[in-house]
């Protein structure tokens, strides 16, 4: 579907699990779900949709910042931790 050459994974039938280092195809992926015009613009729900953007903004905001991307990583792990 975006052209990348990585295996996509079926997490117990529940989700997929894509994993690349390619600055293009996260762009795309990026795009993809967050283009106005689309319709799976709002597929992605609940605390994974929060996920999303916290992952799309600071992929956007510190490409190249190794540490800050780190911290931030830490901080959705937490997020996805938590009992609610």
């Amino acid at each position: 579907m975006f052209g990348i050459k990585a295996k996509i994974a079926i997490n117990k039938k529940i989700y997929y699990n894509l994993t690349t280092g390619a600055s293009s195809s996260i762009e795309q992926i990026i795009n993809y779900f967050t283009a106005p015009d689309n319709s799976y613009r709002y597929a992605i729900k609940s605390l994974k949709s929060v996920e999303f953007q916290i992952w799309v903004r600071s992929y956007q905001k510190y490409k190249g910042d190794f540490e800050r991307l780190q911290k931030i990583q830490k901080f959705v792990r937490k997020l996805r931790t938590k009992n609610y």
